[in-house]
């Protein structure tokens, strides 16, 4: 008989090799446990900042509605709007199977819809997928929503017209461009300076460590957002 067999006749060594395999399971099954309550608490918290994000655009809307002044109800529409978007992200982060990630070409065809509605015009989406961080996509979502907005109201004597939107991935590069058909009135040096609101566009830009173009003319505007992207 061996000597080192254990009373039920198992080696010492099998022995620690089970009691090992043992604690290696539990401890598999408690991280997996841990991952999924973060998983569902992370799930959770965007619910709740997308219904509280939902709540501030309807009290805007409704402030909205007691102002007389044409020029202060664009400037609620433009703040519904861009609730309504940053709201959409956090939607798509409850709603998916990500719970960091979001695809920019998802975020851009759900925000088509809203933006056309409240500029009149019509707008196309074109998009290549892209998953990008819930703090990247954000920014990105918002350029886009302001840039279609100036778009609609300032390339248009009438106040509204064709807007495209095109994201193409390719090379580790990421461009995204808004185009509209109208009077070229809006260049680099007054984005610069200012006009149409497009520095809140260039703080955007710059979050993704974007780089902004602008290519105006008699043929209408396009504005090119470029940055890096992983995996591309």
């Amino acid at each position: 008989m061996d000597p080192t067999a254990t009373a039920q006749g198992c080696p010492p060594d099998q022995d620690r090799v089970a009691a090992l395999e043992r604690a290696l399971a539990e401890s598999e099954g408690r991280l997996a446990a841990m991952v999924e309550q973060q998983r569902l608490l992370f799930r959770e918290i965007n619910h709740r900042v997308k219904n509280s994000l939902q709540m501030v655009a309807s009290l805007l809307s409704l402030h909205r509605e007691k102002v007389p002044d044409p020029g202060q109800r664009r400037v609620f529409d433009d703040m519904v709007a861009r609730v309504h978007m940053i709201a959409h992200v956090h939607r798509m982060l409850y709603q998916g199977s990500a719970i960091e990630e979001v695809d920019v070409a998802e975020l851009l065809r759900e925000m088509a819809q809203p933006l056309a509605s409240l500029s009149g015009g019509s707008l196309a989406i074109r998009a290549d997928r892209l998953l990008m961080p819930a703090d990247l996509a954000i920014p990105v979502g918002l350029s886009v929503n302001e840039l279609v907005t100036n778009a609609q109201r300032h390339a248009y004597p009438d106040g509204s017209g064709p807007v495209a939107v095109d994201l193409r991935v390719a090379g580790g590069e990421a461009v995204l461009t808004v185009a509209d058909q109208g009077n070229g009135g809006l260049t680099e040096a007054k984005a610069r300076d200012g006009a149409l609101g497009l520095l809140l566009v260039r703080a955007l830009a710059a979050q993704v460590g974007g780089r902004l173009s602008f290519d105006s003319g008699t043929r209408g505007t396009t504005v090119t957002l470029a940055w890096e992207v992983q995996g591309a």
